[in-house]
């Protein structure tokens, strides 16, 4: 095996080493032997299978950005990583290949074994317990947000006071994207900025005890302001780590252990649904769990968040004692304590100085200038409608269907089979779009959002239709994969040369869809928010498919 592919290999071209050859087919068979079955490249942040033919093709010069955070799976496909280290020429594109996905999955293996191949054990161990920490304090801290964030529209439905924080949130987050990263990270370090920002989120269970416009609103706007602190530094953090752990195993190339570090990262952090939901379904069920409310007639698509609250106080909406508000704000500020904790007690601080590669006014000048470009003009209303389909789901569908008819109590029930879901899904699309390509899986998500949104503005729900609830969530989980996948990976593609403005501008319209959805949550009835993400979808696949079209004849017209 090995002396066949080194005679074929200088058969090749001239200047190559028996050693660069040997190298070449030793990584080859290794990786035959690995990938049999499924392939280590998920963790490259795209979920793909591979074959050895495929490797000799490469990467086509595509490579991964880590910082880009997503909620779910948030792994992208993109144009460019920055990250240091020497470039190999010397190789060919199928031995880099083999190259990366080699290291990666002896990341993966290492980090689950607690197993080395090279270099000083006790300092890639080190390594791998800061990835470890790292990954397990962001579990704690958005076990507790993101199911807090679900519950928001049923726990402070008063003149809209829950969807209202949430609306200051994404306000603040897409205004501190802009400045305070990079403030924060010079003055603090990558540790202490995520420690002051976990702190900064804190807070906002603390006033969810005592929810009011003067006690939420302050801390949302708070939490908004961290949330970009946060991602950031994690985002460096992690970098820093995966390039940390190549020089230990002799590696000069560091772009596989970053794509690897943030693999293990997503996989733990996508978790999070599952355990925050759950805490929400123990602490609220009621001790008779057949409870049914009195009167259901407006749930649905006529609910009006304000006119419809007088009723809502007398079913199962209402139900939720001050205790049991107490104990799940207690349950997650605790949460968020023992976040910080783990940061403050094990995260090894960094020494190394971190840059920032633009800074904020020329990012700022850099994304308005982007919106000129005819692509990100198009897609724009599909990534406002990702937003808007977000927010809808967890702010009106929570509200007017499963508390309305069933109980605030049972948020959290069905929300566990939508995190599932979606974190599934996410994993199986990244194979299938290597077989069938990305226009299937988002025509699919298309389809499956409308066939849903048809379902909600004709059903009445009923307790004793139990299995509407979870099949409506496990649908719309099914296309929130898509749109979380797609639509990050999509403008990796069509931006390869304008990385950083392209993903803030990403950033930018996915935070107006979330503005504009909890602006108007307790303004408007649903049918009429089904009819507004029905007309966003549509513009928006308008404008995705023009991009695809208009891609596909300039691949089919000749060079």
């Amino acid at each position: 095996m090995y002396t066949e592919d080194m005679v074929e290999c200088h058969g090749r071209g001239r200047g190559r080493s028996s050693f660069d050859c040997f190298q070449e087919a030793f990584l080859r068979k290794k990786l035959e032997d690995r990938s049999r079955g499924l392939c280590w490249d998920w963790f490259l942040g795209f979920f793909g299978c591979c074959s050895v033919s495929r490797l000799d093709r490469g990467f086509g010069g595509r490579r991964y950005d880590v910082f880009v955070p997503v909620l779910g799976i948030r792994g992208r496909r993109m144009s460019g990583l920055h990250v240091t280290g020497e470039e190999r020429p010397q190789h060919p594109p199928g031995a880099e290949a083999a190259r990366h996905l080699i290291a990666v999955a002896d990341v993966s293996r290492q980090f689950f074994q607690g197993t080395g191949v090279a270099g000083p054990s006790d300092d890639k161990d080190r390594v791998l317990r800061n990835l470890l920490i790292v990954s397990m304090s962001f579990v704690l801290l958005f076990t507790a947000y993101l199911s807090m964030q679900n519950l928001q529209s049923s726990l402070n439905p008063e003149a809209g006071l829950g969807t209202a924080s949430l609306a200051t949130i994404y306000v603040a987050l897409v205004l501190s994207c802009m400045f305070v990263p990079t403030y924060m990270i010079r003055r603090l370090g990558l540790k202490y900025t995520m420690v002051t920002s976990v702190g900064m989120y804190m807070l906002y269970f603390v006033a969810n005890m005592e929810p009011s416009w003067y006690t939420l609103l302050p801390a949302s706007l708070l939490l908004g302001m961290g949330g970009a602190p946060l991602w950031t530094s994690k985002c460096a953090y992690l970098t820093y780590l995966a390039q940390e752990y190549a020089d230990q195993v002799g590696e000069l190339d560091s772009a596989p252990f970053v794509a690897g570090f943030f693999g293990v990262f997503f996989m733990l952090f996508q978790t999070t649904q599952i355990w925050g939901n759950l805490m929400a379904f123990i602490v609220l069920r009621p001790p008779n769990l057949t409870e049914v409310a009195a009167d259901i007639d407006q749930c649905g698509a006529s609910f009006h968040p304000t006119e419809d609250l007088a009723m809502l106080n007398q079913t199962n909406l209402g139900v939720v004692s001050r205790v049991q508000t107490y104990t799940l704000s207690g349950v997650y500020t605790c949460c968020v304590l023992s976040s910080i904790v783990m940061l403050v007690a094990f995260l090894d601080p960094v020494r190394k100085e971190v840059s920032d590669p633009n800074p904020p006014m020329q990012l700022l000048v850099e994304t308005i200038y982007h919106m000129r470009r005819g692509y990100q003009q198009l897609i724009v209303p599909l990534t406002i409608y990702s937003g808007m389909q977000q927010a809808f789901f967890s702010g009106d569908f929570t509200q007017a269907y499963i508390s309305c008819a069933w109980g605030v109590q049972f948020v959290g029930f069905v929300m566990i089979s939508y995190g599932l879901t979606d974190a599934t899904c996410s994993m199986a699309f990244g194979f299938l779009v290597k077989r069938v390509g990305r226009v299937p899986i988002v025509l699919l998500a298309a389809l499956l959002n409308v066939a849903v949104m048809i379902l909600m503005y004709t059903w009445k729900p009923r307790p004793s239709e139990v299995h509407n609830f979870f099949i409506i969530a496990m649908l719309w989980g099914v296309a929130d994969a898509s749109w979380q996948t797609q639509i990050n990976s999509f403008y990796g593609v069509i931006f390869a040369d304008a990385r950083e403005p392209a993903f803030a501008n990403y950033r930018l319209w996915e935070s107006m869809g979330f503005i504009i959805m909890f602006a108007v949550q307790s303004q408007l009835r649903v049918y009429v928010k089904l009819v507004g993400l029905t007309v966003a979808l549509v513009l928006g696949m308008v404008g995705y498919l023009s991009i695809e079209f208009h891609m596909s004849r300039e691949n089919a017209s000749p060079t």
